[in-house]
């Protein structure tokens, strides 16, 4: 029998010992891929964030529950989450996180069991939260009352949905970042006439709808950084036309830096309505383009949200870049006029009829943002 050599033990005892006791044990690491934000309703306050999670290995996990609690008070105990593969990157997972909070709390302790390769596991993680002031702006439509159709909520697309990007590895949190979540606040406004509805005939054309050529303005005083302004509208809503690249999703789309890297996005404007450029700079309240049903859109509506490009990974001429690179920001609005309804229904397509809403009990709100279909009202 021959010898073996010594120089061979150490990777006898790496290949046998060390690998089989390695990958039997769970590795689960966990990333907040941006800071915990805060939701500052008119009467609701709410934390939210996403945590990003992948087993060092990149084996399926099935998550038994995580527990989030604060201040020895359990704030979310569940087990639902979304895998979010990226081509060949898989077994990646994200769990949403909305929870309302009398208090913001300083610091989240994560309690999460979980099962691979048929044994269970737990892990634990706390996550410091920085209740910083959020930033205060204008309205970006102007006169009238506008509907929050899909608005700030735990349920709607905006928030639950991730542009995912190949793992990165954070070795601060010891965690990997899984994508972007660039529209964690953004909102829907669609205007509402005097008969309460928001469009007149079948709403088949644009120019039904009562949101359609209304005017959008500067939220703050601001540089414009990006400017697409040659996609046309979506003739016949709730029909979608085909898209040439993806990339035409936001349709006519202006960018408005107002500083502390923070981006206004509004979306969807009608073509050639647009009439800023970049490198413009704007007052708050200045004039920027007209509503329209450009891009991935069932009708003609705004779509806006602030968010922070990561400058980390796209040059500032990227304009789609900043747009999805990023990640949202909350907000609230200086002040508007807040409806409580009374009755009414949006049809959820055309051969269903829209119910005219009754809203009374306006009351003025400052420094809040709107809530998913909450109805406002605007003053010049």
């Amino acid at each position: 029998m021959k010898k073996i050599s010594i120089t061979l033990l150490p990777i006898i005892f790496f290949v046998f010992f060390f690998i089989p006791v390695y990958c039997s044990y769970g590795q689960l690491k966990m990333a907040v891929p941006f800071p915990v934000q805060v939701y500052h309703g008119n009467d609701q306050t709410s934390i939210v964030y996403e945590l990003h999670l992948l087993d060092s290995l990149k084996r399926p996990v099935k998550f038994i529950s995580f527990t989030i609690s604060a201040d020895n008070k359990v704030l979310l105990q569940d087990s639902i989450y979304e895998n979010l593969p990226k081509k060949k990157d898989t077994n990646r997972y994200v769990k949403y996180i909305w929870i309302n909070v009398d208090k913001v709390p300083k610091l989240l302790t994560h309690k999460i069991t979980y099962k691979i390769d048929g044994k269970i596991y737990s892990f634990s993680k706390d996550v410091e939260v920085n209740d910083v002031p959020v930033i205060s702006i204008g309205l970006p439509v102007k006169k009238g009352i506008w509907y929050m159709e899909a608005g700030p909520s735990p349920i709607n697309d905006h928030r639950n949905y991730t542009t995912a990007t190949k793992s990165q590895y954070d070795s601060i949190q010891n965690g990997y970042k899984l994508g972007y979540c660039n529209q964690r606040f953004a909102i829907d406004f669609d205007k509402v006439w005097e008969d309460g509805l928001f469009n007149k005939n079948k709403g088949t054309q644009n120019t039904d709808y009562y949101s359609y050529l209304e005017d959008l303005i500067a939220v703050a005083d601001g540089i414009v950084v990006g400017v697409i302004d040659s996609l046309p509208d979506n003739p016949n809503p709730p029909e979608i036309e085909e898209f040439k690249k993806p990339s035409d999703g936001t349709g006519n789309l202006v960018l408005l830096d107002i500083g502390n890297g923070i981006i206004a996005n509004y979306a969807h404007c009608v073509a050639y309505s647009i009439k800023v450029h970049v490198g413009d700079t704007l007052k708050k309240g200045d004039f920027i383009a007209k509503i329209g049903n450009s891009g991935n859109s069932t009708g003609p509506h705004l779509h806006f949200h602030l968010s922070k490009p990561d400058y980390t990974k796209l040059e500032r001429t990227d304009i789609m870049g900043m747009f999805i690179a990023a990640e949202g920001v909350s907000f609230v609005f200086d002040d508007y006029i807040e409806y409580h309804v009374v009755s009414g229904k949006f049809a959820d397509n055309v051969e269903k009829k829209d119910e005219p809403f009754i809203l009374n009990q306006p009351k003025k709100v400052r420094n809040t943002m709107p809530y998913n279909k909450d109805f406002i009202g605007v003053k010049d």
